[in-house]
């Protein structure tokens, strides 16, 4: 069942659903995290990634989950947006049907931490309501379980193009 909702409505309980899964308060959210609410980046980082979104009126991004560099999955309170160097797609929540299921990737990349451990990366599928099925490449680490844990419950949410309280 879809509930309709304002997009300020949206918002909040999408971040409500990130604190929940995460079992943090906002104030202990940083920014840092791989997966982490948009609001809490620096201000350059925001800017930056808001001028690849193309918002429209009323649309708030809510959470970002940075997959390497210059590759983003954004939520907004719309929809998701999925960003690499080479193209940009969007799901519409109204028409996300859930997630399909993961399929491996036969690649492995090399951390640029202090460990030399590998990351790899699964493909999740985001199935919409017409039968086609998105694959975005994501870490299949703990970030990348936090990310479906907390964007799994979303085809439950149908924004209004209204600004609403």
């Amino acid at each position: 069942m879809k509930i309709t909702m304002g997009h300020r409505q949206a918002a909040h309980q999408i971040t409500q659903w990130y604190l929940f899964h995460y079992r943090v308060l906002e104030a202990y959210v940083e920014g840092a995290e791989i997966f982490t609410l948009f609001d809490k980046l620096k201000a350059d980082d925001q800017d930056r990634i808001r001028n690849m979104l193309r918002l429209k009126p009323f649309e708030n991004p809510v959470l970002i989950f940075t997959i390497c560099e210059g590759q983003y999955i954004i939520n907004t309170s719309e929809r998701f947006v999925n960003i690499t160097p080479v193209k940009k797609e969007s799901v519409y929540y109204k028409d996300f049907d859930g997630f399909a299921y993961y399929e491996s990737l036969h690649y492995v990349k090399k951390k640029r931490q202090k460990t030399d451990a590998p990351v790899t990366y699964i493909e999740l599928g985001l199935k919409k309501k017409n039968g086609a099925i998105l694959f975005w490449k994501i870490p299949s680490d703990n970030s990348g379980f936090f990310f479906w844990n907390v964007t799994r419950l979303i085809e439950g949410i149908k924004t209004k193009n209204q600004k609403t309280l």
